[in-house]
């Protein structure tokens, strides 16, 4: 992706129906005030399009037979809208005004995916014995622990270094308590995996730490095992809370480490951005928000969208890092007042959308998409399960407590950059053939010359 590949581009050449997820139609669709006759009883107050349908309510309900239609005539105003606009509820009753459904829209997609992770439980159980023993010696250095006056912290760094001894001289933890820290330590690494939104996640997240750390059950199990384990005098409350502080730390360590596994360490070489590329990608980034903001700024209802989409925007004035700063020179310089300047967060989000992109878009892979008509599908497949992907958009939405405005938000903003970054690939490849044909025609003899 370079920095000629929007020039061409229009936006009328966005389809936001599959964008937005919305069906052919404007949802604000004003109904037209009509003018229309009715006739009512002058008893019940009930109301008939017909004279004849009122002259039989009448007379049979109400026993009157001299009563004329002329007199209890009315014309009211009516709302309506048009027929291919009108959806009515079946229930079967003509006489009630039945009220239109509003306009369907289709599924933006389910948002976040679960995310697909490298490390595994099997990684986790044959990384147990080192996290047990990071584990042991943390606490054993702990200084917040084994300061001069402590209480009880001295005896618990004692206790800590005891087994951190035991486990360098050679022992070997019980297959049974690994498995079972193996089981609910996995628990805390997973847990927010199925959520939406960074406040959703962090809540989970939280729990499920502190539901192993106050487990009584595995404080049991690990106390009795400790305790084979131990030869040095020590009172039960010290072991009681090296134990809980063991397994609180124990289920940090291995989240920690796990977390480091990212998909950045398994893209190569070909799919790494170049400065050019990285400069176009920093205008790209706020061609995206700009451009939703624009189209969802049109309706109120849309006001939770705006709120998320400012987000990404960067404020001048705030204090940050910078991590790319000569494409923020090249952007700044590109700029005269009107561009969406996006925050390293959402910059970060970009380019890793942008390097999935990169990996798909070539001319041996759309050569076999374009066979089934896929090729906006896997990218947007893969751009939805990546771990990394889910985590910045979190990072970037962390102030929404809205799960499904969140997703659909997301699904707004990954067809919109496949579909744009599609098209100029597409202009690319169009332009190469181009180039390659003329070469040909230009090597070759003309037809006249070659039929003689």
């Amino acid at each position: 992706m370079m920095r000629e590949d929007f020039i061409s581009f229009d936006n009328k050449d966005i389809d936001w129906g599959s964008i937005l997820g919305e069906e052919s139609g404007d949802d604000d669709v004003k109904p037209q005030i009509t003018l229309k006759t009715i006739f009512m009883c002058p008893v019940c107050d009930k109301e008939y399009n017909s004279a004849s349908g009122f002259r039989g309510h009448v007379q049979k309900g109400h026993g009157l037979s001299n009563v004329k239609a002329s007199q209890h005539k009315r014309t009211i105003e009516v709302e309506t809208v048009s027929k291919a606009k009108k959806e009515f509820q079946s229930d079967g009753n003509n006489s009630e005004e039945r009220p239109m459904k509003s306009v369907k829209r289709k599924s933006p997609g389910a948002g976040f995916y679960k995310p697909q992770r490298m490390y595994t439980l099997d990684n986790l159980r044959q990384d147990m014995p080192s996290y047990i023993l990071q584990t042991f010696e943390t606490i054993n250095c702990d200084e917040n622990l084994a300061f001069e006056g402590s209480v009880h912290g001295n005896q618990v760094c004692e206790l800590a270094g005891v087994l951190a001894s035991n486990i360098r001289g050679g022992l070997a933890v019980d297959n049974n308590i690994s498995e079972i820290l193996c089981q609910k330590v996995w628990k805390t690494i997973t847990a927010g995996d199925g959520m939406k939104t960074f406040a959703s996640q962090s809540e989970e997240v939280w729990h499920s730490h502190f539901n192993l750390w106050v487990d009584e059950d595995v404080t049991e199990k690990l106390m009795s095992y400790f305790k084979t384990l131990i030869r040095v005098k020590y009172m039960d409350r010290h072991l009681f809370a090296m134990t809980r502080l063991f397994v609180y730390r124990l289920a940090v360590t291995a989240r920690i480490q796990s977390e480091k596994t990212t998909s950045a360490e398994n893209i190569d070489n070909a799919t790494k951005l170049s400065k050019e590329e990285l400069e176009a990608l920093r205008y790209f980034a706020g061609y995206v928000p700009s451009t939703l903001l624009r189209k969802l700024q049109k309706k109120s209802k849309n006001s939770e969208y705006i709120t998320m989409l400012n987000e990404m925007r960067e404020v001048q004035d705030k204090q940050h890092d910078d991590k790319v700063p000569e494409t923020k020179a090249w952007i700044s310089k590109q700029d005269r007042g009107g561009l969406f300047h996006v925050t390293d967060v959402a910059f970060s989000l970009f380019v890793e959308i942008e390097s999935v992109c990169k990996r798909h878009l070539t001319i041996t892979k759309i050569g076999r998409a374009s066979q089934n008509k896929v090729i906006h599908k896997p990218i947007i497949d893969e751009i939805h399960s990546s771990r990394q992907i889910n985590s910045l958009w979190a990072s970037v939405t962390r102030n929404t407590d809205n799960d499904d405005l969140s997703c659909q938000l997301f699904s707004m903003i990954v067809n919109l950059y496949v579909q744009v970054r599609c098209f100029s690939f597409s202009r690319s490849v169009v332009e190469l053939h181009k180039t390659t044909n003329s070469l040909h025609v230009k090597g070759s003899k003309g037809l006249r010359k070659t039929l003689k």
